[in-house]
């Protein structure tokens, strides 16, 4: 409405009523069109929070199961301009490539995964030790001694079911870093290793695939986009 509103809105004072969750953004809204000339424009006081709380009628639209988890879910993406329903289901057709499911790994992985990211293929050798769970949030203490990538591919399924994810138990090395890099779009280093560091970056090279890299050392952190 504030980009456009000629092709949204009737004539100056034509009857415009603005809605919204809670009231303010519509009340924004209103103040807006009110300064551009439109003079019969309301905003309803408290929004649908308010309207649902009097216990007005309200109609629920026909949706598939997949549709409303796709609306509830990714709700507050969907009011991003800079991501909307488009950018939403961009996240979804994306596959990405997680290396380490340690420390960088592991909250990477959770929150690609909390946003919607549709395919994680995640890659590590080492199993859950204690000493891990203070800072991988992945785990917990009934993973100790069971694969990290199993463990990571079991939350992840259970903070949103409708993803794909891959766990490959191994070590990455030259013989297999071609394989997983296969029809990925990203690849984000959490080894915080050297030698990995400078394969990965032969590969993606190779490859032509954007390298995200993270390390940390103590309260030190660096994070690039290569």
């Amino acid at each position: 409405l504030q980009a456009e509103p000629d092709a949204h809105l009737p004539a100056a004072d034509g009857e415009v009523v603005l809605i919204c969750q809670s009231g303010r953004r519509s009340m924004e809204a209103a103040v807006f069109l009110w300064d551009l000339g439109y003079t019969n424009v309301a905003s309803v006081h408290g929004g649908t929070t308010a309207w649902r709380g009097d216990g007005l009628p309200l109609v629920q639209p026909m949706q598939s199961d997949a549709e409303r988890d796709f609306n509830e879910r990714y709700s507050r993406h969907l009011l991003l301009p800079q991501l909307g329903i488009e950018g939403q289901k961009t996240l979804l057709a994306s596959r990405v490539l997680v290396l380490g499911a340690g420390g960088l790994g592991a909250p990477a992985s959770f929150y690609l995964a909390a946003a919607g990211v549709g395919h994680l293929r995640i890659a590590d050798d080492d199993v859950v030790d204690r000493s891990n769970l203070h800072r991988q949030i992945i785990p917990t203490d009934a993973s100790v001694g069971e694969p990290k990538v199993l463990s990571a591919r079991a939350r992840l399924l259970a903070l949103n079911p409708s993803l794909d994810v891959e766990a490959v138990q191994a070590r990455v090395i030259s013989d297999n870093i071609d394989t997983l890099l296969e029809g990925v779009d990203v690849v984000l280093d959490g080894s915080d290793n050297f030698p990995l560091r400078y394969l990965l970056n032969d590969a993606s090279l190779q490859h032509g695939i954007p390298l995200v890299y993270g390390a940390v050392e103590r309260f030190t952190g660096q994070v690039s986009v290569f």
